[in-house]
């Protein structure tokens, strides 16, 4: 797991650092209010409940009453802040501070010991029951002190060191029974703090845990007995066997005890002697006392359960399990082991019970048994927990058990090195032994330790019995960051789930194809194998697949969904079917990394992934496109997903014709409306929202049509202008009274129909004999709509003296404007030029007048003056890798529009449509009047069209020209293979083809405006 969320803490530390110093200053001598500054800068750091800044408050005030310095004071506040729940970890220092007699004395302590100062914060922040047992004994502090704690090995022997030093100092059952409840807490707290710290593994942890309790099994055993009789100090022919996870050695911090106590075959007095002597063990064990319980024994797992007798002799156990034991039972005494009383008693017993269990001859099959009973438990798990419960979930941690106690049943009467209780240590034999493939071992140990951690995480916080994962945001992100504090590293919210729907994901899968006897090949073995697997990357990478890792989990997202909603079933196997189609279809895309996590972001949005991928699997027109679109395009992939119901009408034939058809009328709820604009608040947003998502119609059908070859990229902009036009139409519609002594021109790409997807619409409003100012203000409606509201971008920045005159000026002054002020660029700007909504007079003024100032030759000096205009705007182009420039640099895009706009003037002044002929128009009619040669002519169709291409292409993934070595490769990598994907031809590569395409463009310019 990564380390970035340490390093996001550490930066909002030191973030706020000097202002909490202040703060806390502040607050310590008295001066001015505090509290705002303390809440905004502790937000910032982690804390998220409103009463920490009253914590803080309190706790400044008491430590700065005994002399406390503020910078001890702050690195107090710093240690909280680093742990998982700051609020829990700053509440519990306060309260543990209220206990100590003496502050200053403690504070001076942990301020000069970090390691002591992180010990104590971590547990503060991650476990309430750890931090409970710190503040009930303050003195706990100083052994954690110690050397001795810490090199004391976490054995069942120092343990039962450690509890006869503890008991002896009392003679009463009662009282030596309290020493073991409080060595029981302090043991539970160094194990805990080793956890927590990282220091030890998820089988370490739980081995010391099993320790612990087979100490104090035998210790309280031990104690009764003596109690009963003084001339008593062994337990004969008494054993206590643990099942279950004491029995495996791998007990949880808040796990049940599962115990069945057997004797030697005995008389009646002495079979009554036991069965007292187990019931007093069973009490001292589990009852509540002032010094809080032990374990919960659970006893069920005995002959005949609850009806049984709570004692079993040897031969009774024998009879039993030989004539009557069900599969489960011998499945439970896979973890049978002695922990207390006569260990020779035990150890006999269980020698004779594993013959029956590790028979090469069972009468049963344990694979049938198993499924059967995985079945059954998954069936009977409560509706609320049924996607929580990490322990008893399908793919959880029962999973996992059953697969291994599955191959230990069938396998281990022929294989002795399997027969262990502990499922990572059967799980390592059964590989060795050969029984399981290596990739199944890696995923199934890997996914354990994590369950298993995330058990810990919950059970220690307030060390209650508890399986289930939390549901809401804020839960899961606490959990993330305790989860963070051990021995997998740290991780973010989102990698956490990302990991834990991940194995769930593949456990369930395993298991339910091992349980269902079905074959494993390459394609299913990616939903698997864990994302850094070599055999994952070396699969993947066959496809085309850069970050595989990444790739990979946006399969798993797709094939088991991510945490809380998990995918059932039959959606992972409409997936599986998918999986070979998709990965080959993918594999021919310039991006295959974009298009798997394209895909996952479209299923998440699905409300029926089942029906999504069965479609995708059947239609392969439909899963090209699909496929397509995500590979190329995240912002077209974002789109769709906000509105998965257009995906019908997305994967409809591509038509042209139809297109212009389909968007010819705007719906009322999609377009402008004027009073819902001026009212504002949330209609209006929701009405902008609607236009987006219009426009984001468009684009789709757009792409499609483009995918399908039905339109070529150069093409598409007349779809936009189209569009654009509908919707401005339909807000002036609505904005204004009426269109008299108005009229809106449009100016640039979007007058000529070569709309780019972001391109701005250049825009000119004209009044005549109309109240300007109310104009204006209406105008100005539409702008705060269609530009504020990110619907599209207005820009009126080219009427008559720029930005700095009125929006809306009136045709007298563009007259006189025209005649006298309108300088050379301004005549290159407004030689595109459409009207597009208004009075039908004004916009036959306007035009002539536009015409008489615009449509005429250039002098030979105006020419010259241009061509250094074109030199500065290339000044504003970017200084590195240039080439991929297709607009501002030597040879790119701008060329192209002031040579075939001074060619306009020279040669066809008097073209009745000069105004509205598109680009490749303009080339072929400058051509025809002797401006360039029919060389120059093919060069510049070619290169418009691949300047449109290319940036088609990046606009689809939202790339701008590349700022370092790193993304320029990238972007080289990627319009190559887009290229090559589109059928378009580029033999040196597309870097290659621009370089020389602008060099074949300047020299042109260079010739024709010599």
């Amino acid at each position: 797991m990564a380390s970035n969320q340490k390093e996001h803490v550490d930066a909002a530390i030191a973030a706020a650092h000097d202002e909490i110093m202040r703060s806390l200053v502040d607050a310590g001598s008295g001066r001015g209010d505090a509290t705002p500054a303390i809440e905004e800068h502790l937000k910032r750091c982690g804390f998220i409940d409103a009463g920490s800044t009253t914590v803080l408050r309190s706790l400044c005030g008491r430590l700065f009453s005994v002399g406390i310095d503020p910078v001890e004071i702050a690195a107090l506040v710093f240690a909280c802040i680093a742990t998982p729940s700051p609020d829990d970890a700053m509440r519990n220092l306060d309260r543990l501070l209220e206990q100590t007699g003496s502050p200053a004395v403690f504070v001076d302590t942990v301020v000069h010991a970090p390691p002591l100062l992180e010990m104590i914060a971590t547990v503060f922040g991650a476990s309430q029951y750890m931090a409970d047992i710190i503040v009930r004994n303050p003195g706990h502090v100083y052994w954690l002190m110690e050397k001795s704690t810490w090199d004391a090995p976490d054995t069942t022997q120092h343990f039962s060191d450690w509890l006869n030093r503890e008991t002896e100092l009392f003679r009463t059952l009662e009282s030596q029974l309290g020493a073991v409840h409080r060595t029981h807490r302090q043991a539970l707290l160094k194990i805990g703090i080793r956890d927590l710290l990282g220091e030890k593994s998820i089988q370490e942890t739980t081995q010391a845990l099993s320790n612990l309790a087979d100490a104090i099994a035998d210790k309280v055993l031990r104690l009764l007995i003596t109690a009963n009789d003084d001339d008593l100090t062994e337990p004969d022919g008494f054993a206590v066997i643990a099942m279950g996870k004491l029995g495996g050695a791998e007990l949880n911090y808040s796990s049940d005890i599962d115990l069945v106590y057997v004797c030697d075959d005995a008389d009646d007095d002495r079979m009554t002697y036991f069965t007292n002597l187990a019931r007093r063990f069973t009490e001292a064990m589990s009852d509540a006392t002032p010094e809080g319980y032990l374990y919960r024994v659970d006893l069920r797992l005995r002959p005949d359960g609850q009806s049984g007798p709570v004692v079993n002799s040897q031969t009774a156990l024998r009879i039993y399990y030989e004539n009557r034991g069900r599969p489960w039972e011998f499945q439970a005494l896979l973890k049978a082991r002695v922990i207390a009383g006569d260990a020779d008693l035990g150890e006999r017993t269980l020698v004779t019970l594993q013959k029956l269990v590790y028979s090469t001859t069972l009468s049963y099959s344990p694979l049938d048994h198993i499924a059967g009973m995985r079945d059954r438990i998954s069936g009977n798990i409560p509706t609320h927990e049924r996607g929580f419960n990490i322990k008893l979930m399908a793919g959880g941690i029962r999973d996992v058990e059953f697969v291994v106690q599955a191959l230990q049943l069938m396998h281990a009467g022929g294989h002795k090195t399997v027969r262990t209780g502990t499922t990572l240590r059967a799980l390592s034999a059964l590989r060795e032994a050969g029984l399981i493939e290596d990739w199944a071992a890696d995923n199934l140990d890997q996914a354990y330790r994590f369950f298993r951690l995330i058990e810990h995480r919950l059970q220690m916080m307030h060390q209650i019995k508890t399986h289930n994962v939390p549901e809401s945001n804020d839960e899961l992100a606490l959990l993330a960051r305790r989860v963070s504090c051990g021995p997998l590293g740290t991780c973010t919210t989102r990698e956490f789930l990302d990991i834990l729907s991940r194995y769930i994901g593949s456990v369930r899968a395993f298991a339910d194809r091992f349980f269902g006897d079905a074959s494993t090949d390459a394609h299913m073995m990616l939903l698997l194998l864990p994302s850094d697997d070599p055999r994952a990357i070396e699969e993947m990478s066959r496809y085309g697949v850069q970050d595989v890792p990444r790739a990979l989990r946006a399969l798993h997202a797709m094939a088991y969904g991510s945490f809380p909603r998990l995918l059932d079933r039959s959606v992972r196997s409409a997936f599986e079917s998918l999986l070979p189609q998709l990965l080959q279809s993918v594999s021919t895309l310039p991006n295959p990394d974009l298009a798997f996590i394209g895909l996952a972001q479209l299923s998440a949005a699905c409300k029926n992934e089942a029906a999504f991928y069965r479609r995708l699997s059947s239609a392969d027109g439909a899963r090209d496109l699909i496929v397509a679109m995500t590979g190329l395009s995240s912002y077209l992939t974002r789109a769709l997903s906000t509105q998965m119901e257009l995906l019908d009408e997305f994967l409809l034939p591509p038509d042209t014709v139809a297109f212009k058809t389909q968007f010819e009328q705007i719906p009322e709820w999609d377009r402008f409306d004027a009073s819902i604009a001026r009212a504002g608040g949330k209609a209006a947003e929701q009405r902008c929202a609607r236009q987006r998502a219009w426009f984001d119609r468009t684009r789709l059908r757009e792409f499609a049509a483009v995918y399908g070859r039905k339109m070529r990229a150069p093409l598409a902009g007349e779809g936009r202008s189209w569009v654009a036009t509908r919707q401005l139409a339909a807000a002036f519609d609505s904005a204004m009274e009426n269109d008299v002594g108005v009229s809106v021109f449009a100016l640039g790409s979007y007058a000529v129909n070569e709309a780019r997807m972001t391109s701005d619409l250049d825009l000119i409003v004209v009044a005549d004999s109309v109240d300007l100012p109310d104009i204006t203000s209406r105008v100005q409606l539409i702008n705060r709509s269609f530009t504020d509201g990110r619907v599209l971008k207005l820009d009126f920045r080219l009427r008559g003296e720029g930005a700095s005159s009125p929006l809306v000026q009136d045709l007298s002054f563009y007259e006189t404007y025209f005649a006298g002020r309108l300088s050379l660029w301004e005549r290159i700007a407004l030689s595109k030029c459409h009207a597009w909504w208004g009075d039908k007079d004004l916009r036959v003024k306007f035009g002539g007048a536009l015409r008489a100032a615009v449509a005429k030759p250039f002098t030979a000096e105006e020419i010259a003056s241009l061509v250094r205009t074109r030199q500065q705007i290339e000044m504003l182009a970017p200084k590195n890798f240039t080439v991929w420039d297709t607009k501002r640099s030597a040879g790119a895009r701008y060329d192209i529009e002031y040579l075939t706009a001074i060619g306009m003037a020279q040669c066809a002044a008097d073209e009745d449509h000069f105004f509205g002929l598109s680009t490749p128009e303009r080339i072929s009619r400058i051509h025809a009047g002797g401006f360039i040669t029919a060389e120059e002519r093919d060069a510049c169709q070619d290169a418009f069209e691949l300047y449109a291409l290319v940036d088609y292409l990046m606009e689809l993934q939202e790339l701008t020209t590349p700022a370092s070595a790193q993304k320029a490769a990238a972007l080289s990598r990627y319009l190559d293979r887009a290229f090559a994907f589109f059928e378009i031809p580029a033999s040196d590569g597309v870097e290659s083809l621009l370089g020389e395409t602008k060099a074949r463009i300047r020299s042109c310019f260079k010739r024709a405006l010599s």
